[in-house]
């Protein structure tokens, strides 16, 4: 009768178990570190995906013309380029805004199977476009179920290499800009 009893309960937790373990192995954070190689922003309009502005080493190009009239005046310098005032436009003119940081992996990404050296772009809320300088270093994580989202920031550590510590508001993650 004991025996029986252990059995089922056996049979009953180990479902939870193997759940409980591939649960974390899913979402157990994996950390990719590199340098921003170029930075993208998407808008979504009617469940279609736009380029709206792309920043890369050489230049700022902008796919959606009419948001240049927006910038005011903004620096076109790809490594000062900041969204400045733009996110509220851009937030009106698209059901969805978000942005991809390309980021040239320093030990690769074994999530998206990268090798050192290869480059992906990894969603990011727009909110944390402008913390991402060209020629940064990065260091960010991402998770097995969500493969190319950033899921949280660990440290920025710009191309001026200075080290001014803030909080971010959003998820305590210290900055180091």
């Amino acid at each position: 009768m004991r025996l029986k009893l252990l059995a089922i309960m056996g049979i009953l937790i180990s479902p939870l178990v193997i759940y409980a373990i591939y649960h974390a192995y899913l979402y157990w954070p994996v950390v990719i570190e590199g340098v921003v190689d170029h930075k993208t922003v998407l808008g979504v309009r009617d469940g279609v995906v736009f380029e709206i502005l792309k920043v890369a080493p050489h230049g700022v190009w902008f796919k959606d013309k009419e948001v240049i009239s927006f910038l005011g005046n903004a620096s076109l310098d790809p490594y000062n380029f900041t969204l400045d005032g733009l996110i509220e436009v851009l937030e009106s003119r698209y059901d969805e805004v978000y942005c991809t940081i390309s980021i040239r992996t320093r030990y690769g990404d074994p999530v998206n199977g990268l090798k050192p050296g290869e480059t992906l772009g990894y969603i990011a809320d727009i909110e944390y476009f402008d913390l991402f300088k060209l020629g940064s270093k990065v260091k960010v994580a991402i998770t097995r179920a969500s493969r190319v989202k950033i899921v949280k920031i660990i440290e920025i550590i710009g191309v001026d290499h200075l080290y001014e510590e803030r909080k971010s508001s959003h998820n305590n993650t210290t900055f180091r800009v």
